[in-house]
């Protein structure tokens, strides 16, 4: 199965941290590298909090020249975002797209609140940032840290 996510994900114990301690979560906004420092000699990295006070931050997955069917990549953005219920990945039907058709990965970079609007979904007054990834570049958006009892629970348990 194609890797399209390798660096999308953060691990559990260092999302944990992340979310609780605002102090760690500055250091990863700070230097992203340390969430993955065996890749720190190889590629970039960039941190974003996915909600900033006037703006929400995504990113698109860099996908290698391999060519790639819909279908599959469905099938794997639906299984990560089983996984994941505090996904920070664009909705599947506009990061499907983007993955597929560069003309339009082109148009949603440069007029994402549209493109958003243009899907249905209503960007309540943020401005959107859309981050391209490629083979050397890792733009890592830090999702929002409002985790309720039973979320941290399952964190702790599987950290």
């Amino acid at each position: 199965m194609l890797d399209i996510f390798k660096y999308s994900k953060i691990p559990d114990y260092e999302l944990l941290r992340i979310w609780t301690s605002p102090i760690y979560r500055q250091s990863v906004l700070d230097n992203p590298y340390m969430l993955f420092p065996e890749d720190a000699k190889h590629k970039f990295f960039q941190a974003y909090n996915l909600k900033d006070e006037d703006s929400l931050n995504f990113s698109i997955p860099f996908l290698s020249n391999r060519i790639i069917n819909n279908e599959s990549l469905k099938k794997q953005i639906s299984n990560l975002s089983k996984i994941d219920n505090l996904s920070n990945i664009l909705p599947l039907s506009i990061l499907t797209k983007a993955l597929s058709d560069d003309g339009f990965k082109s148009d949603l970079i440069k007029n994402p609140n549209k493109i958003l609007a243009d899907f249905g979904y209503d960007t309540k007054g943020f401005k959107v940032n859309i981050f391209k990834d490629t083979d050397r570049l890792k733009n890592i958006i830090i999702p929002p840290s409002g985790l309720n009892e039973q979320e941290l629970a399952y964190y702790e348990f599987s950290a």
